[in-house]
Order: C-alpha cells, then sequence, then structure tokens
C-alpha cells in the first residue's frame, strides 16, 4: 500500500538515504494515483498525494493539487494539517500558515502543530508562535 512506501520513505529520510527515500516516495505516489483512477474525489488519497509528493520534492503537484483541494472541497482539521505540510515543505510558508491557523480554528491540537518536525521551516515566524501558543498564554497576551 501507499502507506507502506510513505513509512520505508520517512525511515529512510531519517536516517539521511534520501535518494532511496524519495524512491520509496514515488512508489507511494504511483499508488495513490492508481487509487485515484478508481475514486477520483477520495479526499484522503488527495490529501495524502499532497503531502508524499512534497515529501518526494514534487512540489509542482503539490502545490497545484492542494490548490485544487483548497478550492473543491472544504477539508476538515486532519486534512488542513496534512495540507499545511505540504506547503511548508514545499517552502510556501503564507499558504501552510494559514491553511494551520483554519485547522486549529477548526480544533486541531495546538501541541501537535506545536511539536510537528514537519513544520520546523514555520517556527521562525511570528504567526507560527502566536498560533501554537497555548491557550492560557493566550488569554494572558490578550489574543
Amino acid at each position: 500500500s501507499y502507506n507502506n512506501w510513505t513509512n520505508l520513505g520517512d525511515l529512510l529520510l531519517e536516517v539521511g538515504r534520501e535518494r532511496e527515500a524519495r524512491a520509496a516516495y514515488s512508489n507511494a505516489l504511483a499508488r495513490i494515483d492508481a487509487g485515484l483512477v478508481g475514486s477520483p474525489r477520495d479526499i484522503d488519497l488527495r490529501v495524502n498525494r499532497v503531502l508524499i509528493a512534497a515529501k518526494a520534492n514534487r512540489c509542482d503537484l503539490a502545490i497545484d493539487e492542494a490548490t485544487r483541494i483548497g478550492r473543491e472541497v472544504p477539508p476538515a482539521a486532519q486534512e488542513l494539517h496534512s495540507l499545511a505540510i505540504g506547503y511548508a515543505l514545499c517552502a510556501h510558508p503564507t499558504e501552510a500558515l494559514d491553511v494551520l491557523r483554519k485547522a486549529v480554528d477548526l480544533g486541531f491540537s495546538r501541541d501537535i502543530v506545536r511539536q510537528e518536525s514537519e513544520l520546523s521551516s514555520l517556527r521562525g515566524f511570528p504567526e507560527f508562535r502566536e498560533l501554537v501558543a497555548s491557550d492560557s498564554l493566550r488569554a494572558r497576551s490578550g489574543s
């Protein structure tokens, strides 16, 4: 399944075997694309396509699909979180922060966002720090 190939890619990337990781992500992408032939509107497959394309360094595909999803479907919090990761991995911080804010507004955990390694490129942005501030900190600062 595409999940197995994605997990393999993640592990390979973690140990510095980037070329092999990209190949695993390409295999995952091929399986997702095959699944979309029979279920072209499957939101889970489409969101995972964004995420895996971004990991495979296929940012053109990731950004195009994320934009289409945003226009066609009102994604739920988990899906928005995944789209934000895709944007972040593809160096689109403005879009990533916008989508991430929507995910948190819909109830996605600030703690998970704060700890998500794939969102590390956003940590230097004041908007990110504000977004992940705990509710008690936000109340004290008047946000």
